[in-house]
């Protein structure tokens, strides 16, 4: 479970402030770290002409998941941040 969290031995996901004013959440660097790995491997498949367009398509839609799951995450941050 604690893999799924993105809590790793010998990481440190402590990201900072944010524009909350609160510290990142593991989460959110997770999604980061997630999305950092999705968009490498895209480049690699688009650079090497042997890789299958489905398999591109894949690694697009994973990035695009990744991308919609910190936006959502951050949207909400901003909505618990007005009921301040």
């Amino acid at each position: 479970m604690a893999s799924m969290l993105g809590i790793r031995a010998g990481k440190n996901y402590d990201a900072g402030e944010t524009k909350h004013g609160i510290h990142e959440s593991v989460y959110t660097a997770y999604l980061e770290e997630m999305l950092v790995k999705a968009r490498e491997r895209l480049k690699k498949l688009r650079a090497d002409p042997a890789k299958f367009d489905e398999q591109i398509r894949e690694a697009e839609d994973e990035i695009e998941i990744l991308e919609s799951l910190h936006e959502n995450f951050d949207a909400s941050m901003d909505v618990f941040g007005r009921m301040e």
